[in-house]
């Protein structure tokens, strides 16, 4: 509401202060305004000055979401089709085949111009030139990504597959017939999985304090090995002197209280 009030004032008397200036200048401007919120609703709600949306709404243009404008869609399109192409170098722009125009006019378009232009862009890349046949609005959904593969089953040490073809290797509930070809050791479908060390127990301090338990522990190291001497004990941290003195000011009488000790 600040903010609005100051607008409100240049906007009635033309007359304005630069920031962290106190002379007064006068402004001939026009204004240009865009928004997607409802300012009369907010205005009704006390949430927008209703005397500065007086003096914005000289002339109002309501402009409907793409998708509701179906006529702009392959104009933009083939206009940021020409423009991409003249960025990539093309001799000429890429044209949309009967197919791709049906996909754009059937989208929804969320993004609205800015959508269409990022996928136009995208498809213009794409394309090296050639007729746009196909639209693929997810930038991930791209034909360079690699599909999903199974991993092949390993040892439970990483090694290289387990062997479990007991036709082949003359195994029997999972371990090998010493007789029956290489000897190598499988390991059952059905045994147990291995057992996972075990995990150390989390510091019940909070991440703030243990954070500055450590910082104030490495300053205070760093000072006492370089006989309190700041400029050393900041090369020693791998710090610049201003970083280090923001350091000691930060942790001031934990340090101070230790070089007195």
């Amino acid at each position: 509401m600040t903010v609005q009030e100051k607008i409100l004032r240049v906007v009635e008397y033309g007359r304005m202060e630069r920031v962290g200036s106190s002379s007064t200048q006068r402004v001939d401007v026009r204004l240009v305004s865009a928004t997607n919120a409802d300012l009369r609703a907010m205005a009704r709600a006390g949430s927008f000055r209703a005397d500065l949306l007086d003096r914005l709404s000289f002339e109002v243009i309501t402009l409907p979401p793409l998708r509701e404008r179906m006529t702009d869609i392959l104009v933009l399109a083939r206009h940021f089709a020409r423009r991409m192409a003249s960025e990539l170098g093309l001799e000429t722009a890429p044209e949309f085949t009967d197919a791709a125009c049906e996909t754009l006019l059937a989208h929804p378009w969320p993004g609205n111009v800015r959508g269409l232009k990022n996928v136009v862009e995208r498809m213009v890349y794409r394309s090296e030139g050639a007729p746009i046949d196909q639209i693929v609005f997810d930038p991930f959904d791209s034909p360079w990504t690699p599909e999903g593969r199974p991993l092949a089953a390993t040892s439970s040490t990483g090694g290289p597959p387990i062997p479990n073809d007991d036709a082949d290797n003359g195994e029997k509930d999972g371990v090998q017939d010493p007789g029956s070809g290489p000897h190598t050791t499988t390991i059952p479908l059905t045994a147990p999985p291995p057992a996972v060390a075990s995990v150390p127990e989390i510091d019940a301090l909070p991440m703030e304090s243990a954070v500055r338990a450590y910082e104030v522990r490495r300053l205070r190291d760093a000072l006492r090995v370089c006989r309190f001497n700041q400029r050393r004990a900041a090369d020693r941290l791998g710090l610049t002197y201003h970083q280090f003195r923001g350091y000691y000011r930060k942790y001031k009488t934990e340090l101070i209280d230790d070089a007195a000790s």
